[in-house]
């Protein structure tokens, strides 16, 4: 996602970049920028080695996984790891219910830690960093 802003901070190799958050819905809710003390721009700290002047406006890029991949990994991943569990626990233990239903929460939680791991893996990766693509 590409993003146009206002440099409002520049210091010590990271530019702060306000953007407006009314043309996009998802703005305020991806979790890479935070709200400003107004609630009207979102604040993004992006690393850039070049001088910014107050004032400019740059073009920002927000990389990220796509839609699909996001959804298998949020969605579909431990709807499988549940049902996988709910199996596991009716194949050990046929007849018992607390068991099936207790491995496949087990599941789901293997699945959304998982899910977790790899949301910090492209956190940390300078690959996914936002960065400053125009000015």
């Amino acid at each position: 996602m590409r993003e146009r802003g206002v440099v409002v901070k520049s210091e010590g190799g990271v530019v702060t970049v306000a953007m407006n958050t009314a043309k996009h819905e998802g703005c305020k809710t991806c979790g890479v920028c935070r709200a400003s003390a107004d609630g009207r721009q979102m604040l993004l700290a992006v690393r850039d080695d070049k001088t910014h002047d107050l004032g400019e406006t740059v073009t920002v890029e927000i990389p990220g996984p796509g839609q699909a991949a996001s959804a298998v990994l949020l969605l579909v991943l431990p709807l499988v790891l549940f049902l996988a569990g709910i199996g596991l626990g009716w194949a050990l233990l046929p007849g018992l219910d607390a068991p099936m239903l207790l491995l496949g929460l087990c599941g789901m939680g293997i699945g959304l830690g998982i899910a977790a791991l790899v949301d910090r893996f492209y956190r940390r990766s300078s690959k996914h960093q936002p960065r400053i693509v125009e000015e």
